[in-house]
């Protein structure tokens, strides 16, 4: 089934008398609503703040491990930099993946930071350079952790980068064009997890 560009208002029509349901659920009107709220959910369709509101009113589910109601300058107000300091004094610049012993999740802190989702003053960028804190990082290709992510939101578009900064959108995209080397393992685990290649390419042309 071909699916158009989804109408919002048209959308919460149906939303509101069927509520959350499953993803390949269509209305007895023939509208395909299970599509949609996946769609919205893996952010496929973009919502304003406004919209987003009127389903959270409404009780729409929105995952298990994703928060999609959390906006960025929300995400900034609640940064701890006295905890995260704490522990970047300790361990340093560690991986994306890295949390500490006591669960702080120091590396997807790290990785905030770098992705400009935490606000910070003159003074604690200043602490930071002087502690030796790297801003930004040529990164290789990590395909655990891009794997991590994939699972968790799926195919994406090109745009799409995580609550945590990660910038899933383009490295599939980059996978897509065969500028990431994947072994011939590699390549079959996506398979499995239903990776999309591409309308003109196909998973026999990534070069392994």
């Amino acid at each position: 089934m071909k699916y158009e560009r989804m109408i919002f208002d048209e959308f919460f029509k149906y939303f509101l008398k069927y509520g959350n349901v499953k993803p390949y659920y269509v209305t007895r009107e023939g509208y395909p609503l299970g599509e949609y709220e996946k769609r919205i959910r893996i952010h496929r369709v973009k919502l304003l703040p406004s919209q987003i509101a009127k389903l959270n009113e409404h009780n729409f589910y929105w995952g298990k491990k994703r928060n999609l109601l959390v906006r960025t300058s929300e995400r900034k107000r609640h940064f701890d930099f006295d905890l995260f300091l704490e522990h970047y004094k300790q361990y340093g610049n560690v991986k994306t993946l890295f949390v500490c012993p006591d669960g702080y999740k120091l590396g997807n802190s790290i990785l905030r930071i770098r992705g400009r989702l935490v606000s910070l003053n003159e003074e604690q960028i200043e602490t930071l350079n002087n502690l030796g804190f790297i801003w930004e990082i040529n990164r290789r290709f990590d395909f655990d952790e891009f794997f991590e992510y994939f699972l968790q939101y799926h195919n994406v578009q090109f745009t799409f980068v995580t609550p945590d900064g990660y910038k899933l959108g383009y490295i599939e995209n980059r996978i897509k064009c065969g500028n990431v080397h994947l072994s011939s393992e590699q390549v079959q685990i996506l398979n499995d997890a239903h990776f999309y290649w591409g309308k003109h390419r196909t998973n026999n042309e990534v070069g392994i």
